[in-house]
């Protein structure tokens, strides 16, 4: 029987560790899990069947970008011949990070998360059952979407998320529901609305540009953004000036018309736009899910998105 390789890589941008305090390495070895390396920069370990194998990697690295990639090419490589490799791109699952949902909840709505399809019909009534709808990170978008060519240093692209979303959209907007962009899903806007991306922050030629993918916990807020004056953001925030996180290669750069910018980095980047023509239509670039426990302000956020949702 062919067996089944799974291997799932954790990256850490922190200093050397070995096994990280979290994993309990005698509560492994009695479920009968074998540590396979354990040194200052990598923790492997192990279950196999006769059917099926399990491998677990957690790499401790100085710098994520790309690095992701160049370790799961290495371990498809090196995998036996007889097993093959599969990636989350082939599980075809649909899902959300919890941090959305716990938000929504914290807030007095409930969530509900909408898997995709290309049903016209189906993404009508999805839509019917929404108060709001929040789009929210992962993939770039296809360039094609803003009449580019795809350049080198372009992420994953998922030509099906990008046709659903656009579709949702067209959908959410007609029955004039609050809409929230967050990270790719502010991208998204804007592209649907007519804007365009730079494929990458290197394409940008700015010497004052800032560190934009933090490669440390998320909760931790990284640089500032100032809010602009008579904006969504500046009605929720009350203050010019605020501290965020930041996990992006890619950001807007022709910005879409009927949308003004609400808050941009202290670079010039974009990092939350509004409609001028819709009540509650906006999107920030980065990840307020992630840090809306310990910041009061982001909290604030999802609370005027779901006030707005739920009038």
């Amino acid at each position: 029987m062919k067996k089944i390789l799974l291997g799932l890589f954790l990256i850490l941008g922190v200093v050397s560790f070995a096994a990280p305090k979290y994993v309990d390495k005698a509560k492994l070895q009695k479920n009968s899990y074998q540590i396979i390396q354990d040194e200052a920069d990598i923790f492997l370990f192990g279950k196999a069947t006769e059917d099926v194998g399990l491998t677990v990697g957690i790499y401790n690295i100085q710098e994520t970008n790309d690095m992701a990639k160049k370790i799961s090419e290495e371990v498809k490589v090196g995998a036996p011949a007889d097993q093959k490799f599969i990636s989350s791109r082939e599980n075809k699952r649909a899902y959300v990070n919890k941090d959305y949902i716990d938000a929504i909840i914290a807030c007095g709505a409930t969530p509900l998360v909408i898997p995709l399809t290309l049903d016209k019909e189906a993404i009508k009534h999805q839509v019917s059952l929404l108060d709001g709808l929040i789009l929210s990170g992962g993939q770039d978008v296809d360039p094609h979407r803003y009449g580019q060519e795809p350049l080198p240093k372009l992420g994953i692209i998922s030509d099906k998320r990008d046709e659903y979303e656009f579709l949702l959209l067209e959908e959410a907007k007609a029955k004039n529901i609050a809409i929230m962009g967050i990270c790719r899903g502010l991208q998204l806007i804007n592209v649907f609305e007519g804007g365009t991306l730079y494929q990458d922050l290197d394409y940008i030629e700015n010497p004052r540009l800032l560190k934009h993918s933090q490669g440390h916990d998320p909760s931790m807020l990284t640089h500032y953004v100032e809010v602009r004056k008579n904006t969504i953001l500046r009605n929720v925030f009350k203050q010019p000036k605020i501290m965020v996180n930041t996990f992006h290669h890619q950001a807007i750069d022709r910005l879409a018309d009927d949308f003004v910018v609400s808050a941009a980095s202290s670079d010039g980047l974009i990092e939350a736009i509004e409609s001028t023509k819709m009540d509650c239509y906006f999107g920030v670039q980065w990840h307020p899910e992630m840090i809306f426990k310990s910041y009061e302000n982001t909290r604030q956020l999802f609370e005027y998105f779901v006030n707005k949702a739920l009038k």
